[in-house]
């Protein structure tokens, strides 16, 4: 079967593609393609590595990184007054060192608290809270995403 002949001249076309395995040079794929008229085509495909993805790194190649560490955890804030700020609300991370650069987020909260403050301690990372409202918040455990690098 032409495959990019039956793919370019169909209209509505779903692509899904499972990554199996991936070698060195090659990789193969589980390809499952839906069209328009209720067809579905299974096959296998492989691909050169590059094809895949052509811009991707690896941690080698970020220019003076020695440490990339990404990570989440819930984080426990206590009731807070309106403008208070909050220090050294910790999750434990192991590899991270005294010094380290942090970057973070909270996903799930109340639009009120902002992480003002996040640095790598032993073994953990540790975030300062404000609450940027202009009332008073209740305690909330929120998820923080961080990722810990060392430059």
């Amino acid at each position: 079967m032409d495959w990019k002949n039956q793919l370019t001249k169909t209209p509505y076309l779903v692509l899904f593609i499972v990554l199996i395995t991936v070698g060195v040079g090659t990789a193969s794929a589980l390809i499952t393609i839906t069209l328009a008229g209720n067809v579905v085509i299974t096959g296998d495909l492989t691909l050169q590595e590059d094809l895949i993805c052509e811009d991707c790194i690896g941690g080698s190649e970020i220019a003076g990184t020695t440490k990339l560490i990404f990570g989440s955890c819930n984080l426990s804030i206590p009731s807070m007054n309106s403008g208070a700020f909050l220090a050294d609300l910790p999750c434990t991370q192991a590899g991270v060192s005294i010094g380290d650069k942090v970057v973070a987020n909270l996903s799930n909260g109340n639009f009120c608290h902002t992480i003002t403050v996040a640095m790598g301690v032993t073994d953990a990372v540790e975030f300062g809270v404000v609450n940027a409202c202009s009332f008073n918040t209740s305690p909330i455990t929120d998820i923080v995403n961080y990722i810990v690098f060392k430059p």
